[in-house]
């Protein structure tokens, strides 16, 4: 649920709503997957009253129009038989954490601790990414 969410409130976020009414969706399911997700900083909240409204935030529709790039594209990319090495040093856990978190998004797989490669990424996209992490790139 906290994968497809972000894109069905993108899409429409009625029909999470509706899930829950008619029962398919635990209401407490959906409480917990939205406080995650803002405590992720992926969905803003304002509150009007006792009603909370949530939207997605500038980081999860950042993050969730790259990953839609991805799965509803028409085709796979032919591959050049080039890899992408990325080599993280000096970054603090957090940082590291969130920044491997999002290049396994986007199809990086760990080689060794500080070694990630990927077969298929543009550069360019991958060094917004990193920028947008607050990451230096050298």
């Amino acid at each position: 649920m906290v994968i497809l969410f972000p894109i069905v409130v993108v899409k429409s976020g009625w029909v999470v709503w509706l899930l829950c009414w008619k029962g398919w969706i635990g209401e407490r399911f959906v409480r917990t997957a939205l406080f995650r997700l803002n405590k992720e900083g992926w969905l803003d909240v304002s509150r009007i009253g006792r009603r909370s409204f949530y939207s997605l935030s500038d980081k999860g529709l950042r993050l969730t129009r790259r990953a839609e790039s991805k799965i509803y594209r028409a085709e796979q990319p032919a591959w050049d038989g080039k890899w992408l090495l990325l080599l993280s040093e000096g970054l603090d856990k957090a940082t590291l954490a969130d920044v491997k978190k999002q290049l396994i998004w986007q199809g990086f797989g760990a080689l060794a601790p500080s070694l990630m490669a990927s077969p298929s990424q543009k550069l360019a996209d991958v060094q917004t990414l990193l920028h947008e992490a607050g990451v230096r790139i050298t």
